[in-house]
């Protein structure tokens, strides 16, 4: 039910007393509100009473999927503006699967750091590039030969693109892979090149392949035309081999944890010994995070879910039934 209240501050003193409240009990708590100012201000009281909590707003959205993944563990306090129009779902315990995300952010190397190991390989050698890595708390020696490796196929591929063009290249390394002839792929390439992207989907689609050739071959077109454009730079060049492998690895990590938290162990092992920088150990620790999540749910079903607060209505009815929606998902407790 609605609660009214004469000025703005005792409206705010309200909603503190029901954070602590609820806080003191262990249940998790979202605040939604209308506005960022609106989140600032009941942020700046939870500081003052010392109450751990994350605000979500537009100055943090980068790392909006993890502060989402923890609203749902025990004493979780959550102050979102907007909340209704986040896809993530809240869940009881904490989501494992974001939970595992900022873990392997935490703990494994980042884009700036495999930079700064491609551009000491570039510029001094492979033996300098391995012994940075072991110095390095988050590198690994193995990434140096996956830099190599990465590097020795983008120069073979240029080597080919100075006698046939991008263009050619492309016709005939991406006929194999979608079981396509060569004047086929020839006419989506150049459908491609002109921007002319819906109508090279049709044509695809028209010889009963695969689709997914047409935002292939637009990545690829990128990719190779920005690695012969880098010849000869190598600040630029190393910066390009960091790119591309750390994307390889990012959705290496993610893949990880999908199998992990799927009870496929064994597919998760081969995507370690598959990924260079990955360690086995990796594993364990994600079999850890889901165990916690799953004991942490079972304590915050018994204690009551999550409970929503509402700091003013919406001039939306639906928005405000989507805040309270967020409480007492799919069977489990939760108020608002």
């Amino acid at each position: 039910p609605d609660q009214v209240y004469g000025t703005e501050n005792g409206k705010d003193q309200a909603i503190l007393a029901e954070i602590k409240r609820f806080h003191e009990k262990g249940r998790p708590i979202l605040v939604g509100t209308t506005s960022v100012e609106h989140s600032e201000t009941i942020h700046h009281y939870l500081q003052r009473e010392k109450i751990s909590h994350n605000v979500l707003n537009a100055k943090i959205h980068q790392s909006e999927a993890l502060i989402v993944a923890q609203a749902g563990r025990k004493g979780a306090v959550t102050i979102s503006t907007n909340m209704a129009g986040r896809g993530t779902d809240i869940l009881l315990g904490g989501n494992p699967e974001g939970m595992a995300a900022e873990t392997l952010e935490k703990e494994l190397f980042d884009r700036p750091q495999l930079a700064q190991l491609a551009a000491t390989l570039l510029s001094e050698g492979e033996d300098a590039a391995r012994n940075l890595a072991q110095r390095h708390g988050k590198l690994n020696p193995d990434l140096v030969g996956a830099l190599l490796t990465t590097k020795a196929e983008f120069d073979a591929a240029l080597a080919e693109i100075e006698e046939v063009q991008v263009i050619g290249y492309l016709a005939r390394t991406l006929q194999e892979p979608y079981d396509m002839d060569y004047n086929g792929i020839l006419t989506v390439l150049r459908m491609v090149h002109g921007g002319r992207l819906g109508e090279a989907r049709e044509f695809v689609e028209s010889l009963g392949k695969d689709v997914a050739l047409v935002d292939d071959t637009l990545r690829q077109w990128n990719i190779y035309t920005r690695y012969v454009s880098l010849k000869g730079d190598n600040s630029k060049t190393a910066q390009f081999l960091a790119e591309v492998l750390f994307e390889q690895h990012y959705n290496a990590r993610a893949a990880l944890t999908r199998a992990v938290l799927a009870g496929d162990l064994d597919e998760a092992r081969a995507v370690v010994q598959r990924v260079p920088g990955l360690e086995a150990d990796i594993i364990d620790r994600i079999v850890a995070l889901k165990q916690q999540t799953e004991h942490e749910r079972q304590e915050v079903w018994q204690i009551g879910g999550l409970h929503v607060i509402g700091s003013e209505r919406h001039e939306s009815r639906r928005i405000d039934n989507q805040l309270r929606g967020r409480a007492a998902r799919q069977g489990d407790p939760g108020s608002s």
